[in-house]
């Protein structure tokens, strides 16, 4: 199967509908996240883009609350398909999302840092839809532009058996030999593929989507 492909970090209907027409399978909105953010987007804006997009395009919710309820009032705001939680939440919290929004993928993000990462992946690996494998950033979220150890997501993709997206630092210069040492299901791009931030350059875009196809 091919290897599923998000941007993440869309703040305009232009990028938006760009990344489509390159291939992306699914978006990313950062909201809940600090204002701080390059690519920080209002729910309402959030909320226009997604409504303008063709069918079976996934769109992602990016948070790093910690707090269930205010996750559920951004879920409430708009009509994104899945939610990404790169907070530090409790099992308790993810259930209670969980059990909220049966409809919607849910998606932890683990940083990998060290071999404790294989055991994070697997205490979520029961609560969640899919595993995403970051960098470590500040305050819980990406967004770093640098790579991780990518052997130590290869044993955190063989042994999990729920789907697991590869984060951090990809660029079309990369990601063809991070699919390769992988093997993940999908991989997700911000910073990658940006030009003057937030927006997102079209023809990285491009490329990272055609290095991703060859690869698989």
């Amino acid at each position: 199967m091919d290897v599923r492909i998000k941007i993440c970090g869309i703040c305009s209907l232009q990028d938006a509908l760009s990344c489509v027409r390159a291939g992306a399978d699914a978006l990313g909105f950062l909201f809940g996240v600090p204002r701080s953010v390059r690519s920080h987007i209002d729910p309402s804006d959030a909320r226009g883009i997604i409504r303008n997009l063709p069918p079976y395009i996934s769109s992602v919710l990016v948070t790093t609350l910690t707090e269930p309820l205010a996750i559920q009032e951004l879920i409430e705001q708009t009509p994104v398909s899945g939610i990404q939680l790169h907070g530090p939440l409790q099992p308790d919290d993810v259930r209670t999302l969980r059990n909220r929004n049966r409809h919607m993928k849910l998606i932890k993000t683990v940083q990998v840092v060290d071999e404790n990462a294989l055991q994070e992946a697997r205490r979520w690996e029961p609560l969640v839809d899919a595993v995403l494998l970051d960098s470590k950033g500040e305050g819980g979220l990406g967004g770093t532009g640098r790579a991780h150890d990518w052997d130590l997501s290869a044993r955190v993709v063989a042994e999990l058996r729920v789907p697991v997206i590869l984060a951090g630092g990809l660029s079309p210069g990369n990601v063809a030999h991070a699919i390769r040492t992988v093997r993940p299901f999908g991989v997700d791009v911000n910073s990658g593929v940006t030009s003057r931030p937030p927006g997102k350059d079209p023809q990285k875009v491009e490329e990272f989507v055609r290095q991703v196809r060859q690869a698989t």
